[in-house]
């Protein structure tokens, strides 16, 4: 016995490990260039694995990213989220899908949650959270998300980045508020809505957030400027 597992039990389970690893480095070298190359290489590591949580988050990106199906995307996102909801990779992707699928509030309470994972990557969060805010027109406070990326940013270069996009967001600021589109009451420096509240139950969390009937990392996803 090995641990709690016959040892021909646990060398098969490596085995198959490392097959499913191998197809998902497949499918990482060959994106974005070979497509046909990624998508088989992403079904044999869900043939082996239907749980791998790495596979299904890319898999929700191509949907998302190069063919614009948002809805079938998220619900690969989401049987992520099943897996591995502590798994901060899952988020910026998934976020960026919401948003571009025009689910704002759902993209928002997603945010609020990956913010408070272990290991997720902060500027990326508050960069999402400014577009987030620049859909709602709500331009001041989209400025001092984008600070935030400065802020948060661990190597010198991502430093810099949001230089251009506050500028381009501070001549969007009009001096009267303009119609359309408008956040929720926001409580809270960056918008934390005051009627969401933090479970104990992880998974939960999420379900609640998110909502209970669910229909399910780049930064090249996220809009230039």
């Amino acid at each position: 016995m090995l641990g709690h597992l016959p040892v021909g039990m646990y060398k098969k389970n490596v085995m198959e490990r490392t097959n499913y690893n191998r197809y998902v480095f497949k499918a990482l070298e060959a994106y974005p260039y070979e497509l046909a190359e990624t998508m088989e290489a992403l079904n044999y590591a869900l043939s082996y694995d239907t749980d791998n949580v790495k596979a299904l988050c890319f898999m929700g990106k191509v949907y998302a990213e190069q063919l614009g199906d948002y809805e079938m995307a998220k619900s690969y996102f989401e049987q992520a989220l099943e897996n591995g909801l502590e798994m901060p990779y899952i988020y910026p992707d998934y976020i960026a899908t919401l948003i571009l699928n025009e689910d704002l509030i759902e993209a928002q309470k997603v945010l609020e949650y990956a913010r408070k994972v272990k290991g997720s990557n902060k500027a990326v969060l508050y960069n999402l959270q400014s577009w987030l805010f620049e859909q709602w027109r709500q331009y001041k406070m989209a400025i001092k998300a984008m600070e935030q990326v400065k802020v948060h940013a661990t190597m010198p270069i991502t430093k810099t980045m949001p230089s251009g996009k506050l500028s381009v967001l501070r001549r969007s600021c009009p001096k009267r508020a303009r119609r359309g589109k408008t956040a929720p009451n926001w409580g809270g420096i960056m918008g934390v809505h005051r009627s969401w509240r933090v479970g104990a139950d992880c998974k939960s969390v999420v379900l609640d957030r998110v909502g209970s009937n669910l229909t399910t990392p780049t930064i090249t996803f996220y809009p230039g400027g």
